[in-house]
């Protein structure tokens, strides 16, 4: 029997038990369609389907069927979690020590990575062990990695997909910042990423990269493996590694993207790819670029520059791409243009894939992803666009009051999920922003100073809830009761849990106090405690917890 023949029969098996079973059920209209075609299959003299006898009909239903099948079998065979711990394990195994001093010496991956390749001994030793680090990657990745983002199609739950960078700033934990949105918040793997560019550094720049990557992957190690319903984090290769016609279709995008934002830039339209070349390629300085520019602001390498198109020509013109192959100030902007729109176009489809929206916390990255979606002039779905203009106030909260959501720590994210907060919290950024998103799409501006107020709104509620509590005239012992909640000098959650005394902490009344027993404390005094032990394990008292 020829393989083709094998693999149907086994696709009709699949149908058939899934119907034996009652697993697969047909709705009586499109039965009758499929009646004929179900009467007309014969068996043979050992019990099995006459291939023959199986019209294109059944075929096609074997074949949706078995494909949802297969993808469950996958799934069970080799779990996410597996598979994380397989990735997080073998990148601790290798990079513990440097991490261990990393923590113990309070500095950044940036900071390790930048010591340890500048040093020679060290640095030849990692560049050593450089290529099998690597080809363990893409093992590791070769045999799971489709199942991995199968597992992350599937799972229903708000993600985010991490895009605009290689993988996010060392200088803070992204899923501090969005941890208390999202359920789920997917991570590039940079090894994957940057595959392609060993080959173009020398020693000092791998070592620098394989230590920062390394580094930088093990700040989430936690977050991943801490086992939830769904995973706070998951690092995942991009699909383009496993699949060839992504990156083409990807590039077919940037170029159309790339066009219109420099025919927008310039007042110009161009026809065609090497039409744009043909012009940019002309704008040989920078004074010819400033001359033919009609809208400024998107001559943009860097936010942090400042608006001063001179100084942002600049920066642009030092990119190495520049220097190593001699482009003109023109052919730098047609390239960023192009890159970035890849950057957008790439962060659209991996969130669409897993059902989810793009987590871009880099303000650069998100100007251009901004104007990718003015471009297409068509919105995302109306309840994907809420979730985009949330999780971008959430990354521009930097510089303000709630500056301190940004550094959530892992444990209090952990703490929140099992605390089962998370809804809660959502809930309460969430609010009133529907309303604005629906009257104007891309002002993201006005949702984000809408999450800020929201936040502020709940911190103001449960502050005035905690001064009721303290302003209680209670007395027990000759001690104000009430003004010693929420301030840990008596830990009257003990009292109220069941602790046979109560726990008395460098309190300053300028008396002392008769420890009483727990029968002496009136119900009163209980259901006081009670109500401070709930205000501060609500999912705003949690996050009030972190700030202190």
């Amino acid at each position: 029997m020829s393989i083709e023949n094998e693999e149907l029969r086994r696709r009709l098996n699949i149908l058939q038990d899934k119907l034996e079973s009652g697993m697969l059920k047909i709705s009586p209209h499109v039965y009758e369609k499929l009646e004929s075609s179900f009467a007309a299959m014969r068996y043979d003299s050992d019990g099995k389907i006459d291939l023959d006898s199986v019209d294109s009909s059944i075929r096609a239903m074997a074949n949706g069927i078995t494909m949802f099948h297969d993808r469950e079998e996958n799934k069970k065979a080799i779990p996410l979690a597996e598979i994380q711990r397989a990735y997080f394990g073998f990148i601790n195994a290798n990079f513990a020590p440097f991490y261990e001093m990393m923590q113990k010496a309070n500095k950044t991956p940036n900071d390790i990575a930048q010591f340890f390749s500048q040093k020679a001994t060290t640095r030849n030793e990692l560049v050593q062990s450089i290529p099998p680090f690597l080809e363990h990657i893409k093992e590791l990745w070769d045999s799971c990695g489709e199942i991995a983002w199968t597992h992350l199609e599937d799972m229903d739950c708000l993600k985010l997909s991490h895009s605009g960078d290689l993988f996010p700033s060392y200088s803070h934990n992204v899923a501090s910042k969005c941890g208390i949105y999202s359920d789920t918040i997917v991570l590039p793997d940079p090894f994957v990423r940057t595959l392609g560019l060993y080959e173009m550094w020398n020693d000092e720049q791998k070592v620098y990269y394989f230590l920062k990557h390394a580094l930088s992957v093990l700040i989430y190690k936690d977050l991943a493996l801490t086992e939830l319903t769904t995973p706070i984090v998951v690092v995942l290769p991009e699909p383009q590694y496993f699949e060839e016609h992504e990156r083409d279709f990807i590039q077919q995008l940037s170029e159309k993207d790339g066009l219109k934002l420099a025919g927008n830039t310039f007042d110009r339209k161009f026809e065609s790819l090497d039409d744009a070349k043909d012009f940019f390629i002309s704008l040989d300085s920078k004074q010819k670029v400033i001359n033919e520019v009609r809208d400024e602001s998107r001559i943009l390498a860097d936010l942090d520059i400042g608006n001063n198109i001179g100084e942002q020509l600049d920066e642009l013109c030092s990119n190495p791409l520049s220097i190593m192959h001699g482009l003109t100030p023109g052919q730098m902007i047609l390239t960023n243009f192009l890159g970035r729109m890849g950057q957008a176009n790439d962060a659209l489809l991996k969130s669409r894939r897993v059902r989810g929206v793009p987590l871009i916390d880099a303000p650069t990255s998100w100007r251009y992803f901004n104007w990718k979606l003015q471009l297409d002039g068509e919105q995302l779905e109306q309840s994907s666009n809420e979730q985009l203009h949330v999780t971008h106030a959430l990354t521009s909260l930097d510089g303000t009051e709630l500056s301190w959501l940004g550094n959530i720590p892992p444990e209090s994210l952990i703490e929140i999920r099992k605390q089962g907060a998370l809804e809660e919290i959502r809930s309460i950024m969430s609010e009133n922003i529907g309303s604005l998103v629906e009257a104007s799409p891309n002002k993201f501006g006005e949702t984000s100073y809408q999450v800020y107020k929201n936040f502020q709104n709940a911190f103001e509620a449960h502050n005035t809830k905690v001064n009721e509590l303290r302003n209680k005239k209670w007395k027990f012992g000759g001690v104000d009761i009430g003004s010693m909640v929420c301030a840990g000098a008596i830990e009257l959650t003990a009292a109220a849990t069941g602790s046979p005394l109560f726990g008395v902490v460098g309190w300053a009344t300028g008396q002392l106090l008769d420890t009483p027993k727990l029968r002496e404390i009136p119900q009163k005094y209980r259901d006081l405690a009670e109500e401070d032990k709930k205000l501060s394990n609500s999912p705003v008292g949690i996050l009030v917890q972190c700030k202190q």
